[in-house]
């Protein structure tokens, strides 16, 4: 069985970008339709986004859930 792991990029206490759009409301339509679709198409999908957190902890818990979850794509 194989297995996807998904991690929204930034998050609300370390935004990305927000000039024209921001980046991480965007970025969250933008993950959950790629898990949306990943299931439809019978792959197991972990989300591995974090709450609000700093950027380091951000993305050592994405890599984290990957890891433990040994997921075949990040």
């Amino acid at each position: 069985m194989s297995i996807d792991c998904i991690r929204g990029g930034h998050n609300f206490a370390c935004p990305g970008a927000s000039a024209l759009i921001d980046e991480t409301t965007e970025d969250r339509l933008v993950k959950n339709a790629v898990i949306k679709y990943l299931k439809l198409f019978g792959e197991t999908v972990i989300d591995a986004t974090p709450g609000n957190c700093s950027e380091n902890a951000d993305l050592a818990y994405g890599v984290g859930i990957a890891e433990k979850s040994k997921a075949n794509l990040y």
